[in-house]
Order: structure tokens, then C-alpha cells, then sequence
């Protein structure tokens, strides 16, 4: 390698809090991450440019705004051209490095960077797109209407692994062998969470089981879609996860404690890689990064997940 080359890791997590991390003295604990910003250079002001996962993630991987990779929506909406894919001329920063500066790529875990895979633009990946064992929880459902579609979308399990943690450890064995080649690399791990459904393991969920009530709901909070004053799509859930109209405070408490045990968890599975870069020797030649593409509302406003605004609990990144 040359010494003029730096390698390049990037984790990214999808719909994760800013004020986990650089909130003083907020109950989620992040440990890993937190040192991890304390060590390098923490963009504590950033605004994603749309709360909204293949916009955002689109924008991440090429540098440019959605009108111009198209990619307006998510894919289920069919909304962007062309037929739902990014467009081939928009090379994302892996095409770059790997066509153009003779960089080794991999990207692990989610892509949603519209349809259409990253191994499709040549990107060698794994674990990637929804192609991994583990628990998933699809079948997770609102415990108060059993068969709807509603929130909150969490569950715990006594052991095993959620896909999150087979995409970690995809990527680690990638930077073992990432570490033997003789160029420069670039290496994204991606992963689906803490977007809901927020499943994680019993111990993780444990954590915040027994925290106040008060530390749960924000400032802001209020019933669902009873503000005044604001635009029609903001009267109604945005789509059938977002109606948290049967909501009690009970329910918030056991959502917000399973996010927060998410972040958790996936902090701990973070520290894994940065251990792993140490391990391998190659910390000090290796740019680290850390980026989500948006927040996550839990309770804002009496709102969950995201949509059709531009709350803080969302665009702060």
C-alpha cells in the first residue's frame, strides 16, 4: 500500500438519534460511540438533507442531492426515475475509489440506495439487501390490535444473534482479509437498525426496563395528532406504522426502551470493529467514520418513526 493511501471504514446505522450521542447525560448508553466522537471530529450540527432512507443514503454515497440522483422517495413509491434504481452515470464514492484510485471495496449490510443491489454496480458485498439469517421481526405486531400493522414493533430473545450482529461480523472477517491486500480500501457496514422493529436481545431490552416513565417521553410530546395549526398530512399517520393512536404511556415506555436498547446494542457491535482495526494493525492508517441518514421521532410530537416534516428529532444527525 501506498503510504500516501489511506484506508477508509464507514459505519452507518439507519434512523438513529443524534441526542444519544451528544446529548450530556442522556440515558442511552453509548459508550463506544461516544469515545469514538471524543477521539476525532464530532459534526454535532449536521442535518441530513431529507429524513428519509434511499434519499438520505443516495445523497451519503454520491454527494449529491436527491433531484439530481433522482432518487426522490423510497423505493416502494416507484416515484423516481429511472424505474426505481440509481442511475448508472451517479457513481457512488466505492465506484470512485475502486475504478478510479484502484482502491479494494466491500459493503456490508443495508443497501436501500433505491432498487437494485450493491454487487450490481460492481461493489463487492455480502450479507447485504436482506439475504442474511437471524432475527428479523417481521411478524412483530401491536400486542393491543393483534393482526394490525401498527407500532411499536419491538421483541426481545434470550440468545442468539438479530441480523445486525451477522452484519458486523460479515464485516470484520471483510477487514481481515480487506487488511492483506496490498492496495488501499474502502469498506462500508451497514446496518438495518435502530430502525424499527427494534428486536435485540433480552439483555439489551433489560437495560431501560425499569427507567422513569419522565426519562421516556419528551418535552414536545402530546397525543397523537391533536396539534393545531399544522399541515393536513400532519393530521393522520403518514402510513399505517405511524399511528400511534392506541398508544398508552406504557406502550411508549417499553418502544423508547427498546430503541434506546438497540443503540445500545449496536454500540457494543460497533466497538467490535473499531477493536478489530487495532487488532489487525491498521488503526493508525485507517480514516474511520461514523453517519446515519436520519433520526427517529420517538414521541416527538406524539409521533413515531418518521415522515412528512422536518422535526428536529429527524434531521439533526
Amino acid at each position: 500500500m501506498s503510504n500516501s493511501s489511506l484506508n477508509i471504514v464507514l459505519l452507518m446505522a439507519d434512523q438513529w438519534r443524534w441526542d444519544t450521542i451528544f446529548q450530556p447525560g442522556h440515558v442511552c448508553r453509548t459508550p463506544n460511540l461516544t469515545r469514538f466522537a471524543e477521539s476525532g471530529i464530532a459534526f454535532d450540527s449536521a442535518f441530513t438533507n431529507v429524513p428519509l432512507c434511499c434519499p438520505a443514503r443516495g445523497s451519503l454515497l454520491t454527494g449529491l442531492w436527491p433531484h439530481q440522483t433522482g432518487l426522490m422517495d423510497n423505493v416502494q413509491s416507484g416515484s423516481f426515475y429511472p424505474n426505481g434504481q440509481l442511475h448508472p452515470d451517479h457513481k457512488t464514492y466505492l465506484e470512485r475509489l475502486q475504478d478510479g484510485l484502484g482502491y479494494a471495496v466491500h459493503y456490508a449490510g443495508k443497501w436501500h440506495v433505491g432498487l437494485g443491489t450493491a454487487a450490481e454496480r460492481g461493489i463487492a458485498a455480502n450479507v447485504c439487501d436482506g439475504a442474511v439469517p437471524g432475527r428479523r421481526g417481521e411478524n412483530i405486531r401491536n400486542p393491543k390490535i393483534e393482526g394490525e400493522a401498527l407500532p411499536p414493533f419491538y421483541a426481545s430473545f434470550p440468545d442468539g444473534k438479530n441480523r445486525d450482529q451477522h452484519v458486523i461480523e460479515s464485516g470484520i472477517t471483510s477487514l481481515e482479509k480487506l487488511a492483506q491486500d496490498d492496495r488501499p480500501f474502502c469498506a462500508i457496514i451497514s446496518t438495518w437498525g435502530p430502525h424499527f422493529p427494534h428486536t435485540i436481545p433480552q439483555h439489551f431490552a433489560d437495560l431501560y426496563a425499569n427507567a422513569s416513565l419522565d426519562g421516556f417521553l419528551p418535552e414536545n410530546y402530546c397525543p397523537a395528532f391533536t396539534e393545531e395549526n399544522k399541515p393536513k398530512m400532519q393530521s393522520k399517520p403518514y402510513w399505517p406504522c405511524q399511528n400511534t393512536l392506541p398508544l398508552t404511556s406504557d406502550d411508549w415506555r417499553k418502544t423508547v426502551a427498546h430503541y434506546w436498547g438497540y443503540c445500545t446494542y449496536l454500540d457494543e457491535q460497533f466497538g467490535r470493529v473499531l477493536d478489530k482495526l487495532d487488532e489487525l494493525g491498521i488503526a493508525d492508517n485507517t480514516i474511520v467514520a461514523f453517519a446515519v441518514d436520519h433520526g427517529e421521532m420517538l414521541g416527538g410530537h406524539g409521533n413515531f418513526d418518521k415522515g412528512p416534516y422536518f422535526y428536529e428529532e429527524i434531521v439533526h444527525i
